[in-house]
């Protein structure tokens, strides 16, 4: 009887614990994601820059939904801030690897590892890296000055 009360009280630290270092897990992740994107524009500058790209990006991301945690319908908005980093990083990349790499940088920020287990990635970077050569010869965000980075 002792032994089985020791057992649920241990239980229960550890199962606190548990949730404890996941939470502290969950801070530094989205404390990383913050540091590595501190120079990239608000979310209406980068919509200004690229005008209707952004929206055509947003709907890439949409259509192949690759991060099945949470269902799109249960968030509509799931892709926008990763959609913004990627739009301005997306100019710089020069080759179709670069864009891979990208994509899976920016997939693990800001969805942790649900991207690995989409099955569909060279159609999606495929699709990433046509809409880049097609929409972005020249980088837009090239002549933004510092003080509208946020």
């Amino acid at each position: 009887m002792i032994f089985d009360i020791f057992a649920s009280a241990l239980n229960i630290f550890l199962k606190h614990r548990k949730g404890q270092i996941e939470g502290d897990s969950d801070m530094v992740h989205i404390r990383k994601r913050q540091l590595l994107h501190k120079g990239i524009p608000d979310i209406e500058e980068v919509k200004r820059v690229t005008g209707d790209r952004f929206n055509k990006l947003l709907q890439i991301f949409n259509r192949f939904d690759p991060v099945q945690t949470q269902k799109l319908s249960d968030n509509p908005d799931k892709y926008l801030c990763f959609t913004k980093t990627v739009i301005y990083k997306l100019p710089r990349q020069k080759t179709r690897e670069a864009v891979a790499d990208l994509l899976y940088v920016e997939f693990s920020l800001w969805f942790k590892h649900a991207y690995n287990d989409f099955d569909d990635k060279d159609a999606l970077i495929d699709e990433v890296y046509s809409f880049k050569k097609m929409n972005f010869l020249t980088d837009p965000f090239q002549n933004i000055s510092v003080d509208t980075k946020k």
